[in-house]
């Protein structure tokens, strides 16, 4: 066997392979970092999620409906509701799969809950909006006893976003009806008083709708520019590697913009390469009304290993050349043969967040949260979980990231597992950023050497000080085996063939370093 050398350098390695470690659970919140609930009739998911006063105020989603109170130490508050639970007569009636979630909870201007649902369901008229109290009270002055059902309504809407803009609700969405039963697909915007009743002095009495190609496109995805005074909405079009774009709706004259992009259009998708893929999730703006489009991006569409993108458009509809790569940004988020799907960005001060979800085929068949924050220029922020990137292992089941908080360094998110109960449940788990590991902090490129590496069976450590133990860790995150030392040899003959972590242990540091198991 060839000998290797291997200096203590961790940059390449760990921004390629290593995206998650146990530390950055909270294990103070809830039980070891999430809490469950029991499980409210027809739910599954916390679709939603916002924080009052120090506590969080969960929504559930997809069928059964229910506002359940924690508090910041993420218990349940049994005096809200029944036991912290407050269920409401609202019905959807299921959502579609490519849902980010089809629930929705706000805080009014009045200190009032509003929630909404997708309007699914398969009796008319039944409720799909509901106002209560900050203490889960219906108030009765909202639409009728509460409620506000979806009779003006003639289709199926799947909504997109739900805003308090200057006192009025305004709900962004979709029409979800068979051709058949309708033979336009359309934008739906609707605005309504706190009262509950449409505004009809906005669009056709409270209802502006553009319609647009659904033999060639779908839409789930929509948000207000900085001033609300136009939407705009993510097109992908279907069974296709490009051709995706964003447009813009100006609701000062309710019509397409057609100075956006190209003649209301922004292709976000510059690809002409038929071996490429690019299938974009989410997209935001800026005050300036920059755009940060993100989702995956496969170089070779006969493999199944994708990479996650955010691409920066500047006012003009341009790739900002000065982010990333002439505009956009690459990262594989797991190794292997692995997908991601973006749920969020956010844009904020000098930074951009996103939260996801990515799966893996090689190892583990169920989707994991991850996050992740760019610097403005485009490049990982390094201080930031591991070189940018923090994944999820607390589960071992599909768990979404259908929305998430972030303060001071926590990270607050629902979704849902099996970790609790029989059935998958909703669920709050809570990420602390703050336990982030740089490796410009950690390391020292001449602490260590390592020998051989690739190794077979036995690894010889020299260094500046005598190592007293060493961590093996799998590249999830997960501690395998600790071994203490005393003549430098280590034994790694029990472990598979695959790329490891060591934490080697000194009396005053630990460093971290990657090795391949032959």
């Amino acid at each position: 066997m060839k000998f290797k050398h291997l200096a203590v350098i961790l940059s390449t390695f760990f921004a390629q392979t290593i995206n998650s470690q146990s530390q950055f659970i909270n294990t103070n919140f809830g039980t070891n970092g999430y809490t469950c609930v029991s499980q409210p009739i027809g739910s599954y998911v916390f679709g939603d999620l916002i924080t009052v006063n120090d506590d969080f105020y969960a929504f559930t989603s997809f069928s059964g409906y229910s506002i359940v109170k924690f508090d910041t130490n993420g218990d349940i508050v049994s005096s809200f509701g029944t036991n912290g639970i407050r269920t409401l007569n609202l019905y959807s009636g299921g959502g579609e799969l490519h849902d980010n979630t089809n629930s929705f909870i706000r805080k009014t201007p009045n200190n009032e809950f509003l929630m909404v649902v997708d309007n699914y369901g398969s009796v008319s008229p039944s409720n799909f909006m509901a106002k209560t109290d900050i203490n889960g009270n219906l108030i009765n002055s909202f639409g009728v006893n509460g409620y506000v059902n979806n009779s003006f309504l003639s289709d199926k809407i799947d909504f997109h976003s739900v805003e308090i803009i200057n006192d009025e609700i305004v709900l962004i969405g979709s029409n979800e009806s068979y051709p058949s039963n309708n033979p336009n697909k359309y934008i739906i915007i609707i605005k309504l008083d706190l009262n509950g009743n449409l505004i009809t002095t906005f669009g056709n009495n409270g209802i502006l709708k553009f319609n647009y190609d659904y033999l060639e496109y779908d839409t789930y995805f929509s948000v207000f520019d900085s001033n609300h005074n136009a939407v705009y909405s993510l097109f992908k079009k279907k069974s296709s590697r490009n051709q995706h774009y964003i447009t813009k709706f100006n609701l000062n004259n309710n019509s397409i913009d057609t100075n956006f992009g190209d003649n209301g259009k922004l292709f976000i998708d510059n690809i002409n390469n038929s071996s490429y893929y690019i299938s974009p999730d989410v997209f935001c703006l800026d005050d300036n009304e920059n755009i940060y489009v993100s989702g995956s991006y496969n170089y070779n569409v006969s493999t199944l290993d994708y990479y996650m993108f955010t691409s920066k458009y500047n006012n003009t509809q341009q790739l900002d050349a000065t982010f990333g790569n002439q505009g956009m940004f690459l990262t594989k988020i797991e190794s292997g043969n692995s997908i991601p799907r973006i749920y969020s960005i956010k844009k904020s001060l000098n930074e951009v967040t996103l939260t996801g979800s990515t799966y893996q085929w090689d190892n583990y068949s169920f989707n994991k949260i991850f996050l992740l924050k760019l610097n403005d220029d485009g490049t990982l922020k390094q201080d930031f979980g591991l070189n940018g990137k923090i994944i999820n292992y607390l589960f071992t089941t599909d768990n979404l990231p259908y929305k998430t908080i972030e303060q001071n360094g926590m990270f607050t998110i629902a979704t849902n597992s099996t970790a609790c109960i029989n059935n998958n449940g909703p669920t709050i788990i809570q990420i602390n950023s703050n336990n982030s590991l740089s490796i410009n902090d950690n390391t020292h490129t001449n602490d260590f050497i390592l020998s051989p590496n690739p190794v077979k069976d036995y690894m010889f450590c020299k260094g500046n000080e005598d190592v007293v133990k060493i961590e093996v860790i799998d590249i999830y995150g997960r501690i395998l085996k600790s071994i203490y030392i005393n003549d430098n040899k280590v034994d790694l003959s029990e472990f598979k063939t695959g790329n490891y972590i060591l934490k080697l242990h000194t009396k005053s540091k630990i460093v971290n370093t990657m090795i391949i198991k032959e």
